[in-house]
This record gives structure tokens, sequence and C-alpha cells, in this order.
């Protein structure tokens, strides 16, 4: 199985969920395992960059991966009944896109279908920051990063529902079974994730209480809305609600998936995690710290920020800590990847790996899951410092995986100088607008020819309508004046431009609704 539908618009790929792309640091390692492997100087080969490797330089396992990963973008591809135009951005979405448009039933299937599509395939290095950010914009995005992962799966979670049964103490491991987000009718198509995906958290909070509600009212369902306030739904109201469906186990399981995510976005609305926001709270000044250092007026680089940091955590008792060492290699990765590597001073940086190493000597015995994968079970000094350096190396790679991207051209950017440019969109309109016989002229000639005098002149004709929508707040003009403000000089000043009571589009919707302008010329020739 390749892909698993969240729900429309959005699926995940479990079975790659560990697939990540090379790193600048990896070259070295796979080049030597490629070498080595050749003993004929003939067949050796030269890879100093990313850029150099193929997919026949890899890892026997790493060739594997991408191979099915290739194989599983065909199966579904095949399954859409549709031909692919392939584009990627990054090394190892490289290598994937090569092997898919080499692969021969891909190649097949795309002889033998009419129907395209565009398939983007984009290195997850290039931009991190999104999944490292403790800012939860969706629903979904809180359930998943304060509620614990489901036994054996990566994605979902787990979900408490002893709350909808008759047990009066806490149930040993095993009493009940837990819930999870996924839906329980495999044979449906899975809608019951879609507001937590794309809307915001609060629309879906409130959104997963509206239909809680009416479930209960179309049970027959005792309700106690009592106290609640309006655009408001907090974690004791879900829980009122949720209460009238315990122990109805018929209602229970015709409404599960609604109840189970009902119960989820109770519980995380109920963990208030002093974690997640000191991370936030750290995560704002290291932006606020390297938008300084960016226009040289920063008293304090990102890295000393972290330094101080790790400092005041290592002096804090375990009860008093904010944060952990896990949440310092989030926050290390944050930082690079927001700032392209260039985030301090090579003396700080020297400063804060020998911090990172006596904190992690200090924390041996209790060290969090991430950071015990990373330097093992038994902490060893004597190697400490070059587990701490290839974690380092690692992160200056990810800090590096955009400067390949100078190779593409920014269409936002061609498009913005085509806006301010003399000559260019907005200065043709401009002109267009203006001229005797421009637009509007040819607009009038053919309102002449399909409507007649009649309409010219009547009160609430088309041209009237025109000159309306023109002067409008919300018209045609308001929304391209909209469109054009930018905080920049040109933009800015054009748009104030067209909205101005004396500008181009104001003098022009003047003529077109004076007694005596182009229009009233018009028609009193026509008549």
């Amino acid at each position: 199985m390749f892909g698993i539908e969240v729900c429309p618009r959005l699926f995940i790929a479990p079975a790659f969920s560990s697939m990540f792309p090379l790193l600048p640091s990896d070259v070295k390692q796979v080049a030597y395992q490629h070498n080595s492997g050749h003993h004929s100087s003939h067949d050796a080969r030269s890879l100093d960059h990313l850029s150099d490797l193929e997919l026949s330089h890899l890892p026997v396992a790493l060739q594997a991966e991408i191979q099915e990963l290739s194989s599983g973008l065909h199966a579904l591809l095949q399954s859409l009944d549709v031909r692919e135009d392939i584009y990627s951005v990054g090394h190892t979405a490289r290598l994937v896109a090569t092997q898919l448009d080499s692969y021969p039933p891909a190649r097949a299937r795309r002889k033998a279908t009419q129907a395209r599509a565009s398939l983007i395939l984009l290195d997850r290095t290039l931009d991190l920051t999104p999944v490292l950010i403790h800012q939860s914009d969706t629903l979904l995005d809180r359930l998943t990063n304060t509620l614990e992962p489901l036994p054996g799966h990566r994605n979902d979670r787990l979900v408490d529902m002893s709350a909808l049964t008759h047990v009066v103490k806490n149930p040993t491991p095993g009493t009940i079974l837990p819930g999870s987000l996924a839906p329980t009718n495999v044979a449906q198509r899975p809608s019951h994730l879609t507001s937590l995906v794309f809307k915001k958290q609060k629309e879906a909070v409130m959104e997963v209480n509206r239909k809680l509600v009416e479930a209960a009212s179309a049970e027959k369902l005792p309700l106690n809305l009592g106290g609640s306030r309006p655009g408001r739904v907090s974690s004791e109201l879900l829980d009122t609600t949720l209460a009238s469906f315990r122990g109805k186990y018929t209602i229970i399981k015709k409404h599960l998936d609604l109840l189970q995510v009902a119960m989820a976005t109770s519980q995380s609305l109920r963990r208030l995690s002093q974690r997640a926001d000191a991370a936030l709270a750290a995560e704002k000044n290291l932006v606020q710290a390297l938008s300084e250092s960016l226009y040289g007026d920063g008293s304090l680089s990102a890295l000393a920020l972290l330094s101080r940091l790790v400092d005041k955590e290592m002096k804090a008792s375990t009860t008093d800590r904010e944060l952990n060492l896990d949440d310092l290699l989030c926050l290390l990765t944050f930082t690079f990847s927001l700032s392209a590597g260039d985030c301090g001073h090579p003396e700080e940086a020297s400063d804060l790996r020998e911090n990172l190493a006596k904190w992690i000597l200090q924390e041996s015995t209790e060290l969090p899951p991430l950071t015990r994968q990373i330097v093992g079970e038994q902490v060893t000094e004597s190697i400490l410092t070059d587990q701490v350096e290839s974690v380092w190396e690692r992160l200056e790679g990810v800090g590096a995986s955009r400067e390949d991207l100078s190779q593409f051209r920014g269409i936002i950017g061609t498009l913005a100088d085509e806006l301010v440019s003399d000559r260019g969109v907005v200065g043709t309109l401009a002109d267009e607008l203006d001229s005797d016989r421009g637009i509007i002229g040819t607009l009038a000639d053919e309102l002449v020819s399909d409507s007649g005098i009649d309409e010219l002149v009547s009160d609430r004709g088309i041209i009237g309508t025109l000159a309306d929508e023109l002067v409008s707040d919300r018209g045609v003009i308001g929304t391209l004046a909209d469109e054009l403000v930018s905080d920049s000089g040109i933009v800015g000043t054009l748009a104030d431009e067209l909205v101005s009571d004396r500008g181009v589009i104001g003098t022009l919707a003047d003529e077109l609704v004076s007694d005596r302008g182009i229009i009233g010329t018009l028609a009193d020739e026509l008549s």
C-alpha cells in the first residue's frame, strides 16, 4: 500500500516516513562506499557534490527505497489514469524523478493515457521550518503535537475513550482499547478530518462542537449548553456534550468517527504544554535575532541566544526545566534551516557545541528519545565530541540545502518587475484606459451595436452599471488596487494613483458619469 487518504486533497505515505533527502555531509560516505566496491581505478568516480550522485552510486538499501517510492507514485498515477509532467526541486527529488521517468511501466502508461497532470517533487530539507515550529495553525496540527502516537503508528494519535464508558476507576492498560483519528469505515472516503486539516484551529474546534451538538440532538440526547460563551468552545463544553453519549454504545458506534475527533479535541485543549509554549517563545526570539542580524543591527546572534538557553536549562533542576535536549536539537535545526546556515560566528558555534556535549553528559542516564537515538544507549565521553561534530555537520548541510536554488528563476519577482516597469502590464493598462479609442472606446462601440441607443442613455443601463462598478469600493478597479497595494514604493504609488480622486481611473470614472463626458457626447451623437 503506497498512500493513505487522510481526507479529500491530502494523502500520506507512512511506509516512506523515515526517508530523508541526502545532505552534503552524506556525499563523502556515499563516495567511499561506492568507490570501495569498485577496486578498478577505471570504475572509481570523483563524487564531490550532491549533483554528482546518481542512483547507482547510492547504497543498495537507499536505491531500493527510491525505486519503491517511484513504483508507488506510478501506481498512484495509474489509478488516476493520468500521464504526468514531472518537476523536481532538490537532489534527492531529482533521483526519484529520474527513476520514475525511466520506469518501464510508467513509460507504457504515459503512452496509453491522454489526461495530463503535473507531479512536483521537493526535498523536505529545502523548507524544514514549517514542520519544526510549535505554532499550531490547524486543529490537526495541535492534535499531533499534544497527543501521544497510537502504538505501532507514526501519524495516528491515541485518544482515550474511557470517558464514554461506565468504567469507574482508571482502567488498566488493555482494558479499554484506545480510539484514534483514523476512519472506522474503510469502505467510504474519509472526510471527518477535512476541517481539521484545512480550516483555522478556532474554526475547526467550533465545527467539531457544532457537529457534536447536531448528533446529540438527532439522537434526542439531553443537552446542557448553559454557561457557554458565544464564539468560544472549551474542553468543558465538549465534555458536557460528550457525557450525554456515555454508555449508549449503539449510538457511540454510529457516530464513532465524530466522537473520537471530539474526544481528541477536548483532551488536546486540556493539555497546556509548558514545553511547547517555551519552545514557541524561543522560536520567536530566534526569528527576531536572525532578522536583526540580517540588517546588521543585532546585538545578539541566534547561536549566542541558544548558548544562553542551554546554560540556563543546564543550571535549572530537572523539575524546573522548560526545554530538554530534543527541544534544543529542534531549535538548532529550525535556526539553520531558516538562516541558511548564517546564524552566528564560528566562536559562538564552538561554544554551543561544547555546552551541548556537557549537557548530554550531565543527562546521560535520562536522555530524551531523539538524543538517545543519536548518541546510543551508552554515552561515551571519548566519542561524544565526534558525535556532536557529526550532528553539527548535518545542521550545516541543512543550512546549505537551498544554495542550489539559484539556478531557478522566480516568476513572482519577474511579475513584480513587470508591474512596476514603465511599459509593463500596468503602464499599458493605464495608457489603454486613458486613450480616446482604448478599451472604453471599443466597449462603447460594441454596446451601441448590441444594445442600441436606449440602453446607452438609460439610467441603469450597461454603461451606468460599468461606471458604478468602476467607482464602487469593491469593484473591478478596487480589487485591482487592493492587489497592487504593497509596502514598497512604485507599486504602492501606482495603487494610490489608481484609486485617487484625480488619478487615471478617477478621471475616467468622472468622465463616464458626467453629463457631457464621452458617453454623453456619444449618446447625443447617436440620437
